[in-house]
């Protein structure tokens, strides 16, 4: 993915980030068991998932944004709509990156993805239904 910007020298000087469409390449190097045992490893298999299958969206465009110690996990873009997506899987919901993401980009909405949410968003199918879903949790 590469990095959402409005500035095209920032999109060509970031690094992208790499994510795996086939959820299931995260444990190419992880025994699978190990989710249950560790959060860390869960968080980026839980993220990887929400990332592919935001990946299938029709009409959209999927990045990623970081500016400093700011991140969003997704931006979506869909014509001239934006959203960014932070993704936690856990208990803990803490960082302001959804915050500072709307404060840089105006006009631009945001959600955090709790692990219930971002299990309902993996039961539904990719389609045209699924960003007004989307749509209807940003603020």
């Amino acid at each position: 993915l590469e990095n959402f910007s409005t500035r095209p020298l920032s999109l060509k000087s970031s690094s992208p980030k790499l994510l795996p469409l086939c959820p299931a390449l995260v444990h190419a190097l992880q025994n699978p068991a190990d989710i249950a045992s560790n959060p860390e490893w869960r968080g980026r298999v839980f993220e990887a998932a929400v990332g592919a299958h935001l990946a299938r969206l029709p009409n959209t465009r999927l990045f990623y944004w970081r500016d400093g110690r700011n991140e969003v996990d997704f931006v979506v873009k869909r014509s001239s709509q934006v959203i960014g997506i932070e993704v936690k899987s856990g208990n803990r919901i803490v960082g302001n990156g959804v915050e500072a993401f709307r404060e840089a980009f105006k006009g631009a909405r945001g959600v955090t993805l709790s692990e219930p949410l971002a299990i309902q968003l993996l039961e539904r199918e990719p389609v045209a239904g699924t960003w007004e879903w989307l749509s209807s949790l940003a603020v």
